[in-house]
């Protein structure tokens, strides 16, 4: 679709300020989401309230889709449900104008 989803898992490194471990770092795993549109990637957080500032044209069909669907858009799994279907939506209006 033109939608996408993708997940991006990296370290975040926190170097430790201990006079006897100069060169000692801690690394913490971090996990990030990104919203792809065309060629435009955009980091998102998993809340129905980021993909509505993204797309407020959509505002209502997204809404009634959650609710509809009774989706948790803050499990992983319903927010790329959601953005299924907001893509759906976008290619077929793209289609009839």
């Amino acid at each position: 679709g033109r939608l996408s989803v993708y997940k991006l898992f990296y370290k975040e490194v926190i170097p430790l300020s201990a006079p006897e471990r100069p060169l000692l770092d801690e690394f913490i795993d971090e996990l990030g989401y990104y919203l792809k549109d065309g060629e435009e990637f955009r980091s998102i957080h998993l809340r129905k309230s980021a993909v509505l500032k993204l797309y407020p044209e959509y505002k209502s069909e997204l809404k009634q889709f959650i609710r509809r669907e009774n989706l948790n858009v803050k499990r992983e799994s319903d927010f790329i449900t959601a953005i299924s279907h907001l893509s759906n939506v976008i290619e077929l209006i793209e289609e009839v104008r």
